[in-house]
Protein backbone atom coordinates (compact mmCIF):
# COMPACT_ATOMS: atom_id res chain seq x y z
CA UNK A 1 0.00 0.00 0.00
CA UNK A 2 2.89 2.29 0.71
CA UNK A 3 4.66 1.31 -2.84
CA UNK A 4 1.25 2.22 -4.44
CA UNK A 5 0.03 5.51 -2.73
CA UNK A 6 2.81 7.40 -0.77
CA UNK A 7 4.35 8.47 -4.14
CA UNK A 8 0.96 10.72 -4.64
CA UNK A 9 1.02 11.88 -1.38
CA UNK A 10 4.25 13.15 -1.66
CA UNK A 11 3.45 14.86 -4.63
CA UNK A 12 0.38 16.47 -3.20
CA UNK A 13 2.68 17.61 -0.03
CA UNK A 14 4.90 19.44 -2.29
CA UNK A 15 2.05 20.75 -4.77
CA UNK A 16 -0.32 22.03 -2.49
CA UNK A 17 -0.36 23.88 0.82
CA UNK A 18 -1.34 21.00 2.54
CA UNK A 19 0.71 17.91 4.05
CA UNK A 20 -0.65 14.30 3.56
CA UNK A 21 0.07 11.66 5.54
CA UNK A 22 -0.92 7.70 4.98
CA UNK A 23 -2.91 6.00 7.44
CA UNK A 24 -4.28 2.69 6.79
CA UNK A 25 -6.88 0.75 9.13
CA UNK A 26 -7.23 -2.93 9.56
CA UNK A 27 -10.45 -2.74 7.56
CA UNK A 28 -13.30 -1.18 5.68
CA UNK A 29 -15.36 -0.71 9.06
CA UNK A 30 -12.22 0.96 10.65
CA UNK A 31 -11.76 3.44 7.65
CA UNK A 32 -15.44 4.48 7.71
CA UNK A 33 -15.33 4.94 11.47
CA UNK A 34 -11.90 6.77 11.70
CA UNK A 35 -13.00 9.08 8.57
CA UNK A 36 -16.26 9.75 10.98
CA UNK A 37 -14.25 10.66 14.45
CA UNK A 38 -12.25 12.75 12.12
CA UNK A 39 -9.37 11.18 12.82
CA UNK A 40 -8.89 10.80 8.99
CA UNK A 41 -9.72 14.03 6.12
CA UNK A 42 -9.74 12.07 2.86
CA UNK A 43 -10.44 7.98 2.57
CA UNK A 44 -10.12 6.19 -0.98
CA UNK A 45 -13.43 3.91 -0.70
CA UNK A 46 -15.28 1.54 -2.84
CA UNK A 47 -19.01 2.06 -3.67
CA UNK A 48 -20.69 0.09 -0.75
CA UNK A 49 -18.37 1.51 1.69
CA UNK A 50 -18.55 4.97 0.35
CA UNK A 51 -22.75 5.07 0.63
CA UNK A 52 -22.37 3.89 4.26
CA UNK A 53 -19.68 6.73 4.71
CA UNK A 54 -22.29 9.07 3.28
CA UNK A 55 -25.15 7.75 4.72
CA UNK A 56 -23.84 7.88 8.58
CA UNK A 57 -21.51 10.59 8.18
CA UNK A 58 -22.65 12.85 5.27
CA UNK A 59 -19.09 12.14 3.47
CA UNK A 60 -19.09 13.42 0.16
CA UNK A 61 -17.29 12.50 -3.36
CA UNK A 62 -14.71 14.57 -4.83
CA UNK A 63 -12.72 12.89 -6.86
CA UNK A 64 -12.95 9.71 -9.40
CA UNK A 65 -9.75 6.86 -9.44
CA UNK A 66 -9.03 6.05 -12.73
CA UNK A 67 -6.98 2.65 -12.59
CA UNK A 68 -3.90 1.91 -15.07
CA UNK A 69 -6.38 1.48 -18.60
CA UNK A 70 -7.55 4.44 -17.94
CA UNK A 71 -10.78 3.18 -16.90
CA UNK A 72 -12.83 4.27 -14.21
CA UNK A 73 -14.31 1.16 -13.43
CA UNK A 74 -13.25 -2.67 -12.34
CA UNK A 75 -15.26 -5.84 -12.20
CA UNK A 76 -15.73 -8.41 -9.47
CA UNK A 77 -14.78 -11.75 -10.45
CA UNK A 78 -15.69 -15.41 -9.47
CA UNK A 79 -12.61 -17.94 -9.20
CA UNK A 80 -11.91 -21.75 -8.51
CA UNK A 81 -8.94 -23.37 -9.06
CA UNK A 82 -7.43 -24.56 -12.88
CA UNK A 83 -7.87 -28.21 -11.64
CA UNK A 84 -11.61 -27.71 -10.41
CA UNK A 85 -14.58 -28.86 -11.81
CA UNK A 86 -16.73 -26.34 -11.49
CA UNK A 87 -17.40 -24.75 -14.74
CA UNK A 88 -19.58 -21.93 -13.76
CA UNK A 89 -21.56 -20.33 -10.59
CA UNK A 90 -24.81 -22.90 -11.03
CA UNK A 91 -22.07 -25.54 -10.08
CA UNK A 92 -21.57 -24.33 -6.68
CA UNK A 93 -24.71 -25.55 -5.06
CA UNK A 94 -23.10 -27.57 -1.58
CA UNK A 95 -19.75 -26.12 -1.94
CA UNK A 96 -17.59 -24.27 -0.11
CA UNK A 97 -16.99 -20.26 -1.07
CA UNK A 98 -15.04 -17.48 0.09
CA UNK A 99 -15.79 -13.92 0.23
CA UNK A 100 -14.20 -10.95 0.85
CA UNK A 101 -15.20 -8.28 3.79
CA UNK A 102 -18.54 -8.02 4.00
CA UNK A 103 -18.08 -4.15 3.66
CA UNK A 104 -16.29 -5.42 -0.10
CA UNK A 105 -18.92 -4.17 -3.09
CA UNK A 106 -16.39 -6.24 -5.22
CA UNK A 107 -15.85 -9.16 -2.68
CA UNK A 108 -19.03 -9.68 -1.10
CA UNK A 109 -22.34 -7.60 -2.39
CA UNK A 110 -21.50 -8.27 -6.70
CA UNK A 111 -20.90 -11.74 -5.87
CA UNK A 112 -24.03 -12.31 -3.81
CA UNK A 113 -25.94 -11.05 -6.70
CA UNK A 114 -23.99 -13.03 -9.52
CA UNK A 115 -24.54 -16.38 -7.67
CA UNK A 116 -28.20 -15.24 -7.09
CA UNK A 117 -28.72 -14.86 -10.63
CA UNK A 118 -26.84 -18.10 -11.36
CA UNK A 119 -29.65 -19.61 -8.90
CA UNK A 120 -27.29 -20.09 -5.72
CA UNK A 121 -28.21 -18.45 -2.70
CA UNK A 122 -26.11 -17.97 0.64
CA UNK A 123 -28.41 -21.33 2.15
CA UNK A 124 -27.12 -23.68 -1.11
CA UNK A 125 -23.66 -22.82 -0.57
CA UNK A 126 -21.95 -25.85 1.40
CA UNK A 127 -20.50 -23.41 3.54
CA UNK A 128 -19.30 -19.40 3.12
CA UNK A 129 -16.82 -17.24 5.06
CA UNK A 130 -15.63 -13.88 4.79
CA UNK A 131 -12.16 -12.87 4.51
CA UNK A 132 -10.34 -9.66 5.03
CA UNK A 133 -8.71 -8.81 2.24
CA UNK A 134 -9.00 -10.33 -1.49
CA UNK A 135 -5.67 -11.47 -1.62
CA UNK A 136 -7.11 -14.19 1.44
CA UNK A 137 -9.86 -15.21 -0.50
CA UNK A 138 -7.38 -16.08 -3.29
CA UNK A 139 -5.15 -18.02 -0.88
CA UNK A 140 -8.04 -19.69 0.41
CA UNK A 141 -9.18 -21.28 -3.05
CA UNK A 142 -5.79 -21.81 -3.98
CA UNK A 143 -5.11 -23.99 -0.81
CA UNK A 144 -8.23 -26.21 -1.37
CA UNK A 145 -9.74 -24.14 1.97
CA UNK A 146 -12.57 -23.14 -0.55
CA UNK A 147 -13.82 -24.19 -3.88
CA UNK A 148 -14.62 -20.77 -5.00
CA UNK A 149 -14.20 -17.26 -3.89
CA UNK A 150 -15.48 -13.33 -5.27
CA UNK A 151 -12.38 -11.39 -5.71
CA UNK A 152 -11.84 -8.04 -7.64
CA UNK A 153 -10.76 -9.13 -10.99
CA UNK A 154 -6.98 -7.30 -11.24
CA UNK A 155 -6.54 -9.31 -7.68
CA UNK A 156 -7.85 -12.13 -10.15
CA UNK A 157 -5.15 -11.39 -12.75
CA UNK A 158 -2.38 -11.10 -10.57
CA UNK A 159 -2.68 -14.84 -8.94
CA UNK A 160 -3.71 -16.53 -12.12
CA UNK A 161 -0.44 -17.75 -13.07
CA UNK A 162 -0.82 -19.79 -9.82
CA UNK A 163 -3.40 -22.00 -10.99
CA UNK A 164 -6.83 -20.17 -10.53
CA UNK A 165 -9.14 -19.08 -13.20
CA UNK A 166 -12.47 -17.26 -13.50
CA UNK A 167 -15.49 -18.69 -13.81
CA UNK A 168 -18.35 -15.79 -13.55
CA UNK A 169 -17.38 -11.95 -14.34
CA UNK A 170 -19.82 -9.35 -13.03
CA UNK A 171 -20.62 -5.82 -15.61
CA UNK A 172 -18.63 -2.84 -15.07
CA UNK A 173 -18.70 -1.19 -11.30
CA UNK A 174 -17.58 2.18 -10.81
CA UNK A 175 -14.03 2.63 -9.00
CA UNK A 176 -13.47 3.83 -5.18
CA UNK A 177 -14.17 7.55 -4.48
CA UNK A 178 -12.08 9.44 -2.41
CA UNK A 179 -13.92 11.72 0.23
CA UNK A 180 -14.03 14.60 2.32
CA UNK A 181 -16.38 15.05 5.65
CA UNK A 182 -15.78 18.55 5.66
CA UNK A 183 -16.25 19.42 2.09
CA UNK A 184 -14.06 19.89 -1.09
CA UNK A 185 -10.81 20.15 -0.17
CA UNK A 186 -9.57 21.71 -3.56
CA UNK A 187 -11.55 24.89 -5.33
Amino acid sequence: MYEKYQPLLDYLSEKTPYTYELVLKKNYEATVNAFGLGEIDVALLGPLTYLEAHAKYGAASILKSVGINGRSDYRSVIITRNDSLIKSPSDLGGKSFAFASSKSTSGNLIPRYLLANAGIHLSELGVYTNFGYHDSVVKAVLKGQADAGAVRESVAMKYMPLGIRIIAESGPIPTGRSLSVRGCLFP
